[in-house]
């Protein structure tokens, strides 16, 4: 995973930013990934990455698409898509 170097690395949450980065690297695989493979992909522990997805999957943001798969919800795709349209769901 990423490591940021920056004088603003000592407010960034390690597990948010593992959280968000496993969401994009997921979302580049159509028919999902499986825990071995993110392990082996982003060098992040198996105990930790099963718990990123297990809570985003709880939440909605992943899904399995196959069995022993993580892959992107339709939840996920939404959130993009109202971020690339403009959309706001509450005036500010």
């Amino acid at each position: 995973m990423k490591q940021d170097n920056s004088d603003d690395s000592k407010y960034i949450i390690p597990n948010l930013q593992n959280a968000l980065e496993l969401i994009e690297l997921i979302s580049e695989y159509l028919e999902g990934l499986n825990l071995p493979k993110l392990v082996q992909m982003t060098k992040v522990p198996k105990s930790t990455i099963f718990r990123i997805c297990s809570t985003l999957l709880t939440n909605g943001y992943l899904a399995t698409p196959s069995y022993g798969s993580f892959g992107s919800s339709v939840n996920i795709r939404h959130f993009s898509e109202r971020h690339i349209c403009g959309e706001r769901l509450n005036p500010i």
